[in-house]
């Protein structure tokens, strides 16, 4: 993942997150650093305060989340792990219960950030399953060739290489 430009990261079962490149950790979160259990993009966007700075449509990411949780649960629904993990969210964050109880949450394909250090940026998510193991999806998120969002993905790139 780390000769792409682009941010990349594998989402394994319940969201966790199982892998990243350097990119995707400087836009979103150093996910190598956070304790494994915590390491989960449903965690993250619901009880991260950095996450409703970061996203600047913090409702649509929560939105997709939720969904994606959802389809996991429908193949998975007597995943332990899962419920615990949907309990705990539901009692830590009001908004994550009130979501997980509207089962018309959908994806969406772009997703607006507030970066700290290069600002807004809009990028594009493209996402694919592993046919031997479809609770992997592997995301990579590109921008728009010349907008101004590839000139803060560049700027944020050279950054994290320092």
């Amino acid at each position: 993942m780390e000769g792409l430009r682009a941010p990349a990261y594998l989402l394994g079962r319940r969201l966790d997150m199982l892998a990243g490149n350097r990119l995707a950790g400087a836009l979103i979160a150093d996910f190598p650093s956070v304790p494994r259990p915590e390491r989960n993009q449903a965690r993250f966007v619901f009880t991260d305060p950095h996450a409703r700075e970061l996203f600047a449509d913090w409702p649509a990411a929560a939105g997709t989340t939720t969904a994606l949780l959802h389809r996991y649960a429908r193949r998975h629904h007597d995943d332990p792990e899962l419920r615990e993990l949907i309990g705990d969210l539901s009692i830590r964050s009001p908004e994550f219960a009130a979501r997980w109880a509207d089962t018309r949450q959908r994806t969406t394909e772009v997703t607006a950030y507030h970066h700290p250090l290069v600002g807004d940026l809009t990028l594009t998510c493209q996402t694919w399953r592993e046919a031997g193991d479809p609770d992997q999806l592997l995301v990579v998120q590109t921008a728009e060739p010349g907008s101004s969002s590839e000139a803060a993905l560049t700027l944020l790139a050279q950054l994290a290489t320092r």
